[in-house]
C-alpha cells in the first residue's frame, strides 16, 4: 500500500501519529504546487510551511467520511494561497516557471535561446488564461492531482474537469503552432 493511501484514514494516522510521514509524502507536491502560483521563491518556502503547519494543526478537523485525505490537504494548500495573495494584495502567476529544466551544458547556445523563447512565450499563453485555468493547469501539472480530486477541489464532476483540461490544452496547443508557424 503506498504511503498516501495509508495517510487516507483515521485510523492510519493513529496508528502511526507520525506528522513526518504525512510531510514526506505531500511535501513535493505541495512544494510544486505552491511553486507553479508563486514567482518568489521564498515565498514558496513561506506558504509551503505555512501549508504544513495549518495541516498539523487542524488534522482533527479531517473526516475521512466527506473526502479523501488528499482533497483535504490541497483545499488547505488552496485556501492558504488565497490568504497569502489577500496579504499581498496583488496576484503572481508564474505558472510553468519551476517546471524548466536545466538545459545540457553540450546544447548549443542558439538552442538554449531559442527553448527560451518557447518557454517564455508558452508562459504569456498560460498567464492569458483565466484563474480557473490557471488553477486548474496547477492542479493537474504541479500537483499531480487525479481529475476525480480536481472536481472535488473545484466543485465540478470528473468528466467535466477532463472536458475542460482537453480544451485548454488544446487551446494552448493551437497558440504554440501559431507561434511556431510566426518564427
Amino acid at each position: 500500500m503506498e504511503r498516501t493511501e495509508r495517510i487516507d484514514s483515521v485510523s492510519a494516522w493513529e496508528e502511526t501519529a507520525n506528522f513526518e510521514e504525512i510531510y514526506e509524502a505531500y511535501f513535493d507536491r505541495i512544494f510544486r504546487f505552491v511553486a507553479y502560483r508563486l514567482a518568489d521563491r521564498e515565498s514558496v518556502r513561506d506558504v509551503t510551511a505555512d501549508i504544513f503547519q495549518k495541516v498539523y494543526t487542524n488534522f482533527s478537523a479531517y473526516d475521512a467520511a466527506k473526502g479523501r485525505f488528499e482533497v483535504w490537504i490541497f483545499s488547505i494548500a488552496r485556501n492558504t494561497l488565497y490568504d497569502y495573495y489577500r496579504r499581498q494584495a496583488r496576484r503572481k502567476w508564474l505558472p510553468l516557471e519551476n517546471l524548466i529544466h536545466i538545459l545540457p551544458s553540450e546544447e548549443r547556445v542558439e538552442d538554449r535561446i531559442e527553448r527560451a523563447e518557447e518557454h517564455e512565450h508558452l508562459r504569456k499563453i498560460i498567464r492569458r488564461q483565466s484563474e480557473r485555468d490557471q488553477l486548474l493547469l496547477s492542479y493537474k501539472f504541479a500537483a499531480e492531482l487525479s481529475n476525480a480530486d480536481i472536481a472535488a477541489l473545484m466543485a465540478l464532476t470528473p468528466n467535466h474537469v477532463g472536458v475542460l483540461l482537453h480544451r485548454l490544452l488544446k487551446k494552448i496547443q493551437r497558440e504554440m503552432e501559431a507561434y511556431y508557424e510566426e518564427s
